[in-house]
């Protein structure tokens, strides 16, 4: 949401007020990637990362049978979430501009809209839902 609010201030400025956004995710991915760095695993994660060892009979496994449901759903999941996320994030200022005839302005802020109410969705629908259902 910051980034689409300052997108929103900046929409005005035209390609430098799109720089600024960029330097600003740019710097930010410089930060956390320095953070990221510095931190340790867990000592759980560090135990089972020194007993498990992957090989190939257990890609195998992995891809035998009894896991070819679970698999074609998550990639079917996956890959249907990533090409409206794609297109939602990426290409909807581009579609609204062209296709909806809307300012830059209004393109990322309509974008915003939708952003503040998925999250809402989440919030209020699936996440009460998702406590009640077998995992």
């Amino acid at each position: 949401m910051v980034v689409l609010a300052l997108a929103f201030a900046l929409s005005g400025l035209g390609v430098p007020g799109v720089r600024i956004v960029f330097g600003h995710l740019f710097m930010l991915a410089i930060v956390l990637s320095a953070m990221r760095r510095g931190m340790r695993e867990s000592r759980m994660w560090s135990e089972v990362r020194e007993r498990s060892t992957v090989t190939l009979a257990s890609f195998k496994e992995l891809v035998g049978t009894a896991h070819v449901d679970p698999l074609l759903f998550l990639t079917g999941m996956y890959g249907l979430w990533n090409l409206m996320a794609g297109t939602n994030g990426f290409s909807l200022p581009y579609i609204l501009r062209t296709v909806g005839a809307q300012s830059q302005a209004m393109s990322v802020g309509l974008q915003a809209c939708s952003f503040l109410l998925v999250g809402l969705g989440v919030l209020f629908v699936f996440m009460p839902l998702v406590d009640h259902t077998n995992q």
